[in-house]
């Protein structure tokens, strides 16, 4: 049987955006027919968006930038880690209309950390007993955080430019992994380099490598292994990865594919094959 259902991506930019293609490609993999598109909110105004979204027929959102945390109070209902995170990059109809006033319930999925690891694993990048940064801690921050602390780091460090919230992220989330060593700082006084650092804000969409070299200026990179959760061969986290001698960099290009595919699989039941839709990507 074949499904035509109507799916987004909202987020602010979002033009950049290849959610569209990817879910395509997971699409044709089942014979399933669907539309997804873009959707450009407002900073402050997700919450009617994704009202308009669902009023008109959609079936099923995502969400990124800086929108992950407004959708988790949007949601009726949160899956575990969207609820132990605060944040939802993924929301999908429930099972049942509330009978009171025949509303469809909308359930709230974090899928960030599952595709992180996913592609962490692809690359053969460790984080069992490795030392981590992460730099950022907002909806993307969150999601990511909550899965590298259940791998069983030798220790997570938090960096982030307001340290206040990152101490809140790190309160919320330690209690997740008390084993685990978790700590925060302010990225300038980030020194001795760690196995991985991963970047988890949106800094790069609207500067340069210049902004990170400001951010962590003495930060050496020596061994270490550098991740950017945006996606592109050339953004400026790995650009000042590069110029910094890192022992290896990445962008979240398979992130963004795995983290999908657990998204198509809340919309349809279905998981699709990441490295079929990797190499048609790529080809």
């Amino acid at each position: 049987m074949t499904s035509r259902l109507r799916f987004a991506v909202v987020g602010n930019p979002i033009a950049h955006s290849r959610s569209p293609e990817i879910h395509q490609l997971f699409a044709r993999q089942f014979g399933i027919e669907l539309t997804y598109e873009k959707l450009l909110a407002p900073v402050d105004d997700f919450a009617a968006v994704a009202k308009a979204f669902f009023d008109d027929g959609g079936s099923g959102l995502n969400v990124t930038v800086p929108f992950k945390q407004d959708a988790a109070r949007w949601v009726d209902v949160l899956d575990p880690t969207a609820a132990a995170v605060g944040a939802v990059n993924t929301i999908y109809a429930g099972s049942a209309a509330r009978a009171e006033d025949d509303q469809q319930i909308w359930h709230g999925a974090n899928t960030d950390g599952a595709g992180l690891l996913a592609d962490l694993v692809r690359l053969g990048w460790p984080v069992q007993g490795q030392r981590i940064a992460l730099l950022g801690a907002g909806g993307a921050a969150r999601g990511a955080l909550h899965a590298l602390l259940q791998a069983a780091p030798a220790s997570v460090v938090v960096a982030n430019r307001t340290r206040a919230t990152a101490e809140q992220l790190a309160r919320e989330l330690a209690p997740s992994a008390p084993a685990v060593p978790l700590l925060t700082e302010a990225p300038v006084a980030l020194r001795e380099p760690f196995d991985l650092l991963i970047n988890a804000t949106s800094l790069g969409l609207s500067a340069g490598a210049e902004a990170f070299s400001a951010l962590l200026p003495r930060l050496g990179l020596d061994g270490t292994r550098c991740y950017d959760m945006v996606y592109g061969d050339n953004t400026a986290f790995l650009r000042f990865a590069a110029d910094r001698s890192a022992a290896a960099i990445a962008d979240g290009f398979g992130m963004l594919i795995g983290q999908a595919a657990v998204a198509f699989e809340h919309w349809h039941g279905v998981r699709p094959s990441l490295e079929d839709t990797l190499k048609a990507l790529q080809a």
